[in-house]
């Protein structure tokens, strides 16, 4: 996985100065002129290790202690629907619990999407973790698309399963 954090105003770092750089950090306002982009790769060793994107925002790039970034607001999230069933809020996604409460869309819904969105930083993904909390092998997914997109209305197919049963 690559990160681009493509977002100079966000950066609160100078040239000069050699600390870590805080890729978390949003509208800092610093007056110092900051680098146009910083780039990070990662490297999937597990699911839900400390090596990922999720992880890397959320713990502003190791530098503190995780927090749910969707609750912080440096990750946001979008979905179609949410199932009158669903249990989990909507930041539940980005819990490291294995056994996380699952998020559940409406079964009425033809076509759920569930979107994330990293704000200027520019995700290029090469693993992902993807979790869901079905009991039993009828409601495990099958069906999915990871889709990419920079401007939230051009998507563009990273991966397509079909009748996938790696999650049962």
């Amino acid at each position: 996985e690559t990160l681009d954090d493509n977002n100079g105003e966000d950066e609160d770092k100078s040239a000069a100065d050699n600390s870590q750089a805080d890729p978390a950090t949003e509208g800092a306002g610093s007056s110092a002129k900051a680098p146009a982009s910083l780039s990070y790769e990662f490297k999937h060793e597990s699911d839900l290790d400390r090596k990922g994107i999720v992880y890397f925002v959320g713990s502003r790039g190791g530098a503190e202690r995780w927090e749910n970034p969707g609750e912080t607001g440096h990750v946001s999230l979008a979905y179609s629907s949410m199932d009158a069933k669903c249990l989990a809020d909507d930041f539940e996604v980005f819990n490291r619990d294995p056994y996380a409460l699952g998020f559940l869309t409406d079964p009425a819904d033809p076509k759920p999407t569930f979107t994330m969105d990293f704000h200027q930083r520019r995700i290029v993904p090469s693993h992902y973790t993807l979790r869901h909390a079905a009991l039993d092998k009828v409601n495990c997914m099958r069906n999915w698309r990871l889709e990419a997109s920079d401007d939230g209305k051009l998507w563009v197919p990273l991966r397509i399963h079909v009748d996938d049963k790696k999650l049962e």
